[in-house]
């Protein structure tokens, strides 16, 4: 199970490392990717985003002094902007990100995962 399954992570964060055992306690071996070295494209952004029913806002972190330093309020910039600047800057993304072949999340805290194993 889960080889169809992406975990967007960082080896280096807690809660990502959290979430891969929970994901292996629940039988699932995703697909890894270290978003750090391998930047999301925009299209994928946009996948995922999709899937979460959600805008970019879901997937940023604020408090990344990016923001201020380049003058930019994300309230204003609209979608594709947004999801290019995540892409170009894949520290403003917000991890983990878990993605199955219909449903994507934030995984924060690890335990948010279980809604994924839920019927919906």
């Amino acid at each position: 199970m889960g080889q169809d399954w992406t975990l967007y992570y960082n080896p280096g964060c807690g809660t990502c490392l959290r979430v891969r055992d929970r994901l292996a306690s629940f039988g699932v071996n995703p697909r890894v990717v270290e978003y750090l070295k391998t930047p999301p494209t925009p299209e994928t952004i946009d996948r995922l985003l999709k899937k979460m029913g959600a805008g970019p806002a879901v997937i940023t972190r604020f408090q990344e002094p990016y923001w201020q330093e380049k003058g930019l309020n994300p309230e204003t910039l609209d979608r594709k902007d947004w999801i290019k600047i995540l892409s170009e800057n894949p520290f403003l993304i917000q991890r983990p990100i878990v993605e199955t072949p219909r449903r994507a999340l934030v995984a924060r805290p690890a335990e948010e995962i279980d809604t994924l194993f839920s019927p919906q």
